[in-house]
């Protein structure tokens, strides 16, 4: 869709996997930049969409525990991090916890900063009228209670279908809308993307003065017409998307927007390093903020 918007004036490359979280995005950004810089190939644009699965449970462990720390760091000593590595089994450990989400978009960011390429961010939107905890292939995703977090998870889920039944044939109001907002935000089971993190989007692409894409979802009625699934746009909202996005190159192109990325100050790189990963990984058991420990007793999880 967007390649029909910008004609033949650019080669619209589509690099994102399904199921990536920010953690892989960002690894695969920074490899596909250095390797066709390598080549001699210039990327003028890159529009940055993550969040959605960072925002899923997957059995209380963070994608960055199955990655490889460092290319420093052999790969046996990794094996064994692996082998011993325990999932906490007191709070709901999302696939990305908040902290390496934030890290790992500026350094998307700043990739593309040192690759002088212009960034754009999506906001992702997610449907508000869909069941929570539904996915077409269920079964590779099984809630067990005897999984880390299981049983907190499941509560959680029950708690979010009950709020999403008891509001779902109601009249359009604000108590309505923050009834569905609440079910989505309790539902961990499928990949959307949580308040927090959406807030995380927009704080940085506002500091980093950075573009970003909103679109807009009229959510008075059943806003499935937008979406193909859970949290897949379609139609008229990948229409918004590629339009927001044409808009945002063409005020990179008219010099309304500047096309070198703020630097994030030098004290937030030093803690977003290399070495602070390695560190992190080793000796804090891969903490993180997390989705608090007692669903039952919270509307919507709280971070700590």
């Amino acid at each position: 869709m967007l390649r029909d918007r910008v004609g033949g004036d650019f080669i619209v490359l589509n690099a994102g996997i399904p199921g990536h979280t920010s953690v892989n995005t960002e690894r695969r950004l920074r490899g596909l930049l250095d390797t066709l810089g390598k080549q001699a190939i210039q990327v003028d644009y890159v529009s940055i969409y993550a969040g959605n699965n960072d925002c899923q449970w997957e059995g209380n462990r963070e994608d960055k525990t199955r990655l490889r720390t460092s290319p420093l760091i052999p790969i046996f000593i990794d094996r064994l991090r692996l082998k011993f590595f325990k999932p906490d089994t007191k709070h709901i450990r999302l696939r990305t916890n908040q902290r390496d989400f934030s890290r790992n978009l500026k350094r998307m960011l700043e990739a593309c900063r040192r690759h002088s390429v212009a960034p754009v961010v999506i906001l992702p939107e997610t449907p508000l009228y869909w069941e929570p905890g539904k996915r077409f292939v269920a079964d590779l995703f099984p809630v067990d209670e005897k999984i880390p977090g299981g049983a907190m998870v499941i509560a959680a889920l029950k708690r979010a279908t009950e709020r999403w039944a008891a509001v779902l044939d109601q009249p359009w109001s604000e108590d309505k809308h923050k009834a569905l907002e609440s079910a989505r935000e309790l539902d961990f089971v499928i990949p959307r993307i949580k308040k927090q993190y959406r807030q995380l989007v927009e704080n940085i692409a506002r500091s980093l003065e950075v573009p970003l894409v909103r679109t807009c979802i009229p959510r008075e009625q059943d806003d499935g017409a937008y979406f193909v699934d859970y949290c897949h746009p379609i139609g008229r909202a990948n229409e918004a998307i590629a339009g927001k996005l044409v808009e945002a190159i063409e005020d990179y192109e008219s010099g309304r927007v500047s096309k070198v990325v703020a630097r994030t100050p030098l004290l937030y790189r030093l803690l977003d390093s290399r070495f602070v990963d390695v560190v992190s990984g080793w000796f804090s058991g891969s903490r993180g903020r997390t989705a608090e420990s007692d669903p039952e007793n919270q509307d919507i999880y709280t971070l700590y």
